[in-house]
């Protein structure tokens, strides 16, 4: 993952909190949903990101739901982290 990448998952945790506890303005959602993006490039190879980029409606649904997958697997291997970076932007020690 690149050195950006846990302030991106911490924005992702934040966003997810917001979204699940009030109906927010548009602005923010759209903002969220570009957050839901990025997050799962993270997760993609280079070369699938390069795919990603001309990629018909089908590829693009295809490697969203693998970066997904792949998303989901890695904080179950890292609950420690995704504590961390959850608690972060509530300012909650852990």
């Amino acid at each position: 993952m690149p050195p950006e990448a846990l302030s991106i998952l911490a924005v992702y945790y934040a966003c997810a909190h917001l979204m699940s506890t009030s109906i927010s303005p548009a602005p923010q959602v759209q903002a969220c949903s570009a957050s839901y993006e990025v997050t799962k490039t993270l997760f993609l190879s280079r070369d699938e990101l390069h795919v990603l980029t001309s990629a018909d409606a089908k590829t693009r649904r295809q490697l969203s739901e693998l970066a997904f997958m792949r998303f989901k697997a890695w904080e179950a291997d890292n609950p420690e982290t995704v504590e961390r970076l959850k608690a972060y932007y509530l300012g909650v020690a852990v």
